[in-house]
């Protein structure tokens, strides 16, 4: 059951941090410390709910100075399915 309610706040979160990136893209890329700070959770939780929306194309990572997250693609054709899943 631990494992099961684990994976629902990830869901959750990754839907939040999504959301977040998503009302930003025009303001630029957003660091994992931006958003650990502003969502009140570790870094490493930040790390753990971006990775797979990074395997999956749904986030964009930038390198170097200026760099961060940013939703890939156009965002009218993300769900919330394709979050979750």
């Amino acid at each position: 059951m631990k494992n099961e309610t684990t994976k629902a706040k990830h869901v959750v979160r990754a839907i939040e941090i999504c959301t977040f990136l998503a009302q930003h893209q025009n303001k630029g890329c957003i660091t994992t410390a931006a958003l650990s700070s502003h969502f009140g959770f570790t870094v490493s939780c930040v790390e753990k709910i971006i990775k797979p929306l990074k395997e999956n194309q749904i986030l964009s990572a930038i390198k170097g100075p200026g760099g961060g997250y940013v939703v890939a693609g156009d965002l009218s054709l993300i769900s919330m399915w394709d979050i979750a899943s």
